[in-house]
């Protein structure tokens, strides 16, 4: 082979192990957010956790039960009124102590299952939570009568849901699509280092960066997640607290499939550490060979 198709085979092989990486990155970074999305809503039981995750959040606690009670107090006479207000931490205790009842939060399940169902089936859904408010209010109404056992705002707390207009119903290829694309980015990777690189230098190179870089980018939108809630501050407060407990959990999914290709690249090094031990021949230098 001459020296000028040597040159050229170099940089053809170097042409193909950078596209390789670039698009294994990509694949890697992409799964992170697909994974983090099937974790939430991926499926029944997936949203029915999330949820009951949802109502276990202090601040969310607290708003929902703030709330509660300025739709009690809408329904009370002003005395009354000023009566619930005084009454504030109590009421707002018994709120909460509902809320993370284990019987309650089984029920949240079943609601949440038999929603996710018909949104699956593409049929319009409600779900409902004002049977829940209302046991909440009859806890209430035993702590002072005065309070109503039923409200006529329960409603205002339910979900609705249509299906012709959400993403929803194409939400649970969220999870087989992280796991290829994961796969895919790996392969690519492993490919590239093996078959296109040369030297052991090169190897190690392209899987550091090709598994490490996209690790970072995963860290940094996981950290970034909580500063974008809280930086665009709602109106609504309950919403805010909603979405700040989502973010949590989406930063958590971000950061295990962070560490989940770190490790990746550590065993794919790990690889061709025992590649080049086992064929019991030394590296070729960079001088040698171009990588």
């Amino acid at each position: 082979m001459t020296e000028e198709q040597s040159v050229i085979k170099s940089a053809i092989r170097i042409s193909a192990a950078s596209i390789l990486t670039g698009l294994a990155m990509l694949f890697l970074v992409a799964s992170g957010p697909m994974r983090a999305g099937w974790g939430i809503i991926g499926s029944s039981a997936n949203a029915s956790n999330t949820v009951v995750a949802v109502m276990k959040t202090p601040s969310v606690q607290r708003e929902v039960a703030h709330r509660l009670l300025i739709e009690i107090e809408k329904s009370v006479s002003p005395q009354n009124a000023q009566q619930i207000a005084s009454q504030q931490s109590q009421l707002n205790s018994a709120v909460v102590a509902l809320m993370n009842n284990p019987v309650v939060q089984q029920l949240v399940v079943q609601k949440v299952q038999t929603t996710y169902v018909s949104i699956q089936n593409q049929t319009p859904a409600v779900l409902d939570f004002s049977d829940l408010v209302n046991q909440a209010t009859a806890v209430i109404h035993q702590i002072d009568p005065a309070i109503p056992a039923k409200i006529a705002g329960a409603k205002k707390f339910n979900v609705t849901f249509n299906p012709h207009s959400n993403a929803l119903r194409n939400v649970g290829a969220l999870g087989s699509g992280s796991v290829v694309l994961w796969f895919l980015g790996t392969l690519m990777l492993a490919l590239a280092a093996f078959a296109l690189s040369r030297t052991r230098t090169g190897k190690y190179v392209v899987t550091g960066i090709g598994f490490l870089l996209p690790a970072i980018l995963l860290l940094v939108l996981s950290g970034s997640l909580k500063s974008f809630v809280t930086g665009g501050r709602q109106a609504n407060q309950l919403a805010n607290a909603v979405a700040t407990s989502l973010c949590e959990r989406a930063s958590g999914s971000l950061t295990h499939t962070a560490v989940l290709e770190i490790i990746t690249g550590l065993v794919v090094a790990a690889l061709i550490f025992a590649s080049e031990m086992w064929r019991g021949e030394k590296p070729l230098s960079d001088s040698q060979v171009a990588d």
